[in-house]
C-alpha cells in the first residue's frame, strides 16, 4: 500500500474546494486534487466525533481488472485518467455469495471482478 499511496501522490499544492448540487437540494463540498495518475474529485465530509472536516477519495483504481489473461495474476499498473476522474462512490465489491445465498442455499453471486479500487480518507491534503 506504501508504494500504492507514493503512486498517487495525494499531496498537492492547491486544492480546489467547490460545492456540487444534487436534485432534492442536497449540496455536497468537493475538492480536486492532483495526483500522479490526474486529477481527482473527493467530498468534504464533516466528523461529528471530532468536529472536524476530512476528505474522503472513494473508488480509485489502483490496477487494471483482473479480466481475461490477467485474471489470477498480480495487479498491472491502471495507468491514469484524462481529465477530472470523480471519486465520489465506492468502486466495485469484488464477487462474492450474495446473502439470499448464504441464507437460502442458492449459488447466486454478486459483486464484479473489476474491484481493484482504494477508499482514502485524510484530514488534509497539502
Amino acid at each position: 500500500i506504501r508504494v500504492l499511496l507514493m503512486n498517487l501522490n495525494l499531496l498537492v499544492a492547491n486544492p480546489q474546494e467547490t460545492t456540487m448540487s444534487y436534485p432534492g437540494n442536497m449540496e455536497e463540498k468537493t475538492v480536486v486534487i492532483q495526483t500522479k495518475l490526474g486529477q481527482l474529485r473527493g467530498a468534504v465530509k464533516h466528523s461529528v466525533l471530532n468536529d472536524r472536516d476530512y476528505y474522503a477519495f472513494q473508488g480509485i483504481p489502483y490496477g487494471k481488472p483482473p479480466l481475461g489473461e490477467l485474471r489470477f495474476k498480480a495487479p498491472r499498473p491502471f495507468g491514469g485518467w484524462e481529465g477530472i476522474r470523480d471519486a465520489l462512490v465506492d468502486g466495485n465489491d469484488p464477487l462474492q455469495p450474495s446473502f439470499a445465498s448464504m441464507a437460502f442455499e442458492v449459488v447466486e453471486t454478486e459483486g464484479s471482478e473489476d474491484c481493484l479500487y482504494l477508499n482514502i480518507y485524510t484530514n488534509e491534503v497539502l
